[in-house]
């Protein structure tokens, strides 16, 4: 059992270090090229980190949205549990 605790530790925080960062950006990238936004605002969904520019920014609400947040959300629970991972190799 703890085996299989910390693979999934494992896996979560690989998870969140490298599809995070890929498929996040990735669907911004992908939002400031089909919704046509002036280059202020594809700097500002692009950069500020957290997904706070594209959430700030994006006043429709599509399915695009719907599954960015779901996304968003996922990642967040990965990152909690790769986190957990960090500790416990720390204080084991």
């Amino acid at each position: 059992m703890l085996e299989f605790l910390v693979g999934l530790m494992l896996y979560a925080f690989w998870t969140a270090v490298i599809i995070n960062f890929v498929v996040l950006f990735g669907m911004r990238i992908f939002f400031v090229w089909k919704e046509k936004k002036t280059p202020i605002e594809m700097i500002k969904i692009l950069f500020i980190p957290f997904s706070i520019g594209y959430l700030s920014l994006n006043k429709r609400r599509s399915v695009f949205d719907l599954i960015y947040k779901v996304f968003l959300i996922i990642m967040f629970f990965a990152t909690g549990i790769g986190g957990v991972m960090v500790f416990y190799t720390h204080f084991a």
